[in-house]
């Protein structure tokens, strides 16, 4: 089968990003269809829906595998949580049924829920803060949530909900990076969709994502100087938040003066 949309798993399995991953084909839309458009109730966890399990951990399909190609900022968090994901479903499931295309579809999915409520506000005031509204010509990055959602591609580390015991995976236990299987997920997720973008500013929101972002680049699929790193995750649990983007404001706004020159 081929796919109906533009689709990053099949870009990472054309460019043999799948290799040592659980990731194949079938984690797309286009093979998904019929499960999602049955699945009654709506819900995340749906047996129908499991992609991958090993012991406590396991991965769920939720659609997010469409890339805004033309993406001129990349948001990066860790994974979607079980929230976004039902909210994403419901989203692809309402559009499917008003005759849109997956392409479509997956595309109003993916300004649902991304990085919503309070740190959603957090984000959009360190990112103006820094200077990065001005490098997009926009008046605020709040626009990128909105009328101005074409120039935002907002991704994950990986793109399928991860769960551990059941519960939202946060990127620490076990860490991203150091677990094998979660590690060749970044690379066929966030590597695929980092090179499907190619004038995007790859900005990392956190500790795991910066850590997913750095893999990428040792292992020379992401350029660092195209990389926004040392951002604070926008959360409001983040107590160190404030501090720490004080303290790092007049390197991160540098950062993007050099990278719009």
């Amino acid at each position: 089968m081929t796919t109906d949309h533009t689709c990053p798993v099949e870009w990472a399995a054309d460019h043999g990003l799948l290799e040592g991953s659980p990731v194949d084909r079938s984690w797309c839309l286009s093979h998904q269809m019929d499960t999602v458009t049955s699945l009654e109730p709506i819900n995340a966890m749906a047996p129908e829906l499991l992609l991958w399990q090993q012991g406590a951990l396991s991965v769920f399909y939720a659609p997010w595998d469409w890339v805004n190609t033309s993406a001129s900022a990349m948001l990066v968090g860790i994974t979607p949580g079980l929230h976004q994901a039902t909210e994403a479903l419901a989203e692809v499931r309402r559009c499917l049924a008003e005759g849109l295309s997956a392409e479509d579809a997956l595309r109003r999915a993916d300004a649902v829920g991304s990085f919503s409520g309070p740190m959603r506000t957090n984000l959009v005031t360190m990112l103006d803060g820094i200077g990065l509204a001005a490098a997009l010509d926009i008046e605020s990055t709040a626009q990128l949530f909105d009328d101005m959602h074409d120039l935002a591609g907002h991704v994950s580390a990986i793109d399928y909900p991860v769960f551990v015991h059941g519960r939202n995976y946060g990127g620490a236990n076990p860490p991203l990076v150091d677990h094998p299987v979660l590690a060749s997920l970044v690379r066929a997720c966030l590597g695929a969709r980092v090179a499907m973008a190619p004038d995007a500013l790859v900005v990392p929101l956190g500790k795991a994502a910066e850590a997913a972002v750095n893999l990428l680049a040792r292992q020379d699929l992401l350029d660092r100087r195209r990389c926004l790193l040392g951002l604070p995750h926008p959360s409001g649990a983040n107590g160190h938040r404030a501090r720490l983007y004080t303290e790092r404001r007049a390197e991160l706004a540098r950062a993007v003066l050099t990278w719009s020159a």
